[in-house]
C-alpha cells in the first residue's frame, strides 16, 4: 500500500508516539499528542485520523486513545527501515535535517515499492561508503 507523504508522516509519528508511550505508566496515544508532536491542529489530526482508521491502518479505542493495527505496524516498520536508510543520505548532501526529513518522506512516497526496495538495498554500509566517496570527489 503507497502512503501519501502527509499519510506517511502521522503513521510514523503515532508508531514513535505509541513507543514512547510503552515506556510509561500510561500508554495512551491522543489526538492532542499527535497535534503537538507534528505541531498542528487538533482538527487536522482529528481530519487525518478518521481517514487512517478507514484504511485500517489505526483504531480509536473507547477512551479515544489510538492504537496501531497489524497491518499499520507491519507498514510503518517497513516505512521506517527506509526512511532511516534515506535520511543520513540527505543529511550527508548538505541538507538540514528537516530537508532530509521532507526528502526522505517525498521519495518515500511517490517512488514505485520496487525501486523503493532497490534504493535502499544500494544503501548498505558498503555501498554507501562508495557514494559518500563519489561525491566527495565531485565537489573537490
Amino acid at each position: 500500500m503507497k502512503l501519501t507523504s502527509g499519510k506517511l508522516r502521522y503513521l510514523l509519528t503515532i508508531a514513535a508516539l505509541e513507543r514512547a508511550s510503552e515506556l510509561k505508566i500510561s500508554s495512551r496515544v491522543r489526538c492532542i499528542d499527535i497535534a503537538v508532536q507534528l505541531g498542528i491542529s487538533r482538527a487536522s489530526v482529528c481530519k487525518m485520523l478518521s481517514s487512517l482508521c478507514k484504511e485500517g491502518l489505526i483504531e480509536q479505542a473507547p477512551d479515544k486513545s489510538l492504537h496501531i493495527t497489524p497491518f499499520g505496524h507491519e507498514l510503518a516498520q517497513q516505512y521506517e527501515q527506509q526512511y532511516h536508510l534515506l535520511c543520513p543520505v540527505f543529511q550527508s548532501l548538505g541538507l538540514s535535517e528537516f530537508d532530509a526529513q521532507e526528502c526522505a518522506m517525498a521519495l518515500l512516497s511517490q517512488l514505485p515499492e520496487q525501486t523503493l526496495k532497490n534504493v535502499c538495498s544500494c544503501l548498505s554500509s558498503e555501498n554507501l561508503a562508495q557514494l559518500f566517496h563519489h561525491f566527495s570527489q565531485m565537489s573537490a
